[in-house]
């Protein structure tokens, strides 16, 4: 059978990965007292959603110009019959997942989402795989620390359990249209 969501993928390296995941990893475990920080989601013992502004996040500003530059360019290769955007705003959040602990499946189509993406920080060995399915189809992907991984807002998707000792830390995003031209 032809594999249906390869071509729904793509992936791309971050630009000063390791220094800029060393930064974000130390503000996000700083901030777990800081009244700004908001979760939601509150599943299987967790919550799978934790927002903090960019302000709290060094590194983050510059993070975030280059995953919207990628999505731009991604929708635009990809999306040849809708109205591409001029520029993209993007919202994000952590999922930071503890040992024996995974991620539901969901889908991220509830707005104008163009694009969706997870963005790996902190990634030990066997701490969980995302997987995207469709119809009877199942991508498995192995994530990579420093590695970006686009796709569909309306593909479902999950995180395998974190079978590790440790943490696994991750930002999702959506990106949607500021204006289309």
């Amino acid at each position: 059978m032809k594999d249906t969501l390869t071509h729904l993928v793509h992936r791309r390296s971050i630009d000063n990965a390791s220094a800029l995941n060393a930064d974000i990893l130390h503000a996000f475990l700083q901030s777990s007292d800081n009244p700004d920080v908001r979760r939601s989601h509150f599943l299987s013992g967790r919550y799978e959603n934790i927002y903090l502004g960019k302000n709290l996040i060094p590194g983050m500003a510059d993070l975030i110009v280059q995953l919207e530059t990628y999505a731009l360019s991604i929708i635009t290769e990809t999306e040849r019959d809708q109205p591409i955007p001029k520029r993209l705003k993007s919202g994000f959040w952590f999922n930071a997942m503890q040992p024996g602990q995974l991620t539901q499946p969901h889908v991220h189509d509830d707005d104008d989402e163009l694009l969706s993406a997870v963005y790996y920080i902190e990634v030990p060995d066997n701490s969980g795989d995302l997987l995207l399915m469709q119809n009877s189809q199942t991508l498995t992907i192995e994530p990579t620390a420093g590695e970006c991984v686009f796709f569909p807002p309306n593909l479902l998707h999950q995180v395998s359990c974190n079978n590790s000792d440790d943490l696994r830390l991750s930002i999702g995003l959506n990106f949607g249209p500021v204006e289309l031209e």
